[in-house]
């Protein structure tokens, strides 16, 4: 059975290098190289191996996925953190405009307060 299978495939390989030639596709190589092209086609191919070729692209695949996914969730919350900072920036500077016109009312008492005193001394005097 395994031989037949072979048989096969060394048909089909050789069939798609007639081809390749006949289409002009790497033409002057199949013919420099023609069995040697076939035999390695027929002698490197194992399905495990190609099993084991799909596997780990598709692992790479998925890990690149996953490294885009974290990149994007990465940039989801630092975009969350500046918004929190830019809210935490506009507190403070409505907590700085509130302490500025209570100094502003305490700078007019004081000079209320003064005032008040230097009319208290002058109806002493």
């Amino acid at each position: 059975m395994a031989e037949y299978k072979k048989n096969i495939t060394k048909a089909a390989v050789t069939k798609a290098v007639d081809e390749c030639i006949e289409e002009g596709i790497l033409a002057d190589f199949f013919r420099a190289n023609r069995e040697e092209a076939i035999d390695m086609s027929i002698a490197e191919y194992s399905f495990q191996k190609h099993i084991d070729v799909v596997r780990e692209d598709s692992m790479n695949i998925g890990v690149d996925i996953g490294y885009k996914k974290a990149k994007d969730e990465d940039a989801i919350k630092f975009a969350e953190m500046d918004n929190q900072l830019a809210d935490l920036g506009n507190q403070l500077a409505d907590l700085g405009n509130q302490l500025a016109e209570k100094e502003d009312k305490l700078a007019e008492k004081d000079r209320i307060i003064e005032e008040l005193r230097a009319q208290l001394a002058e109806s002493k005097s």
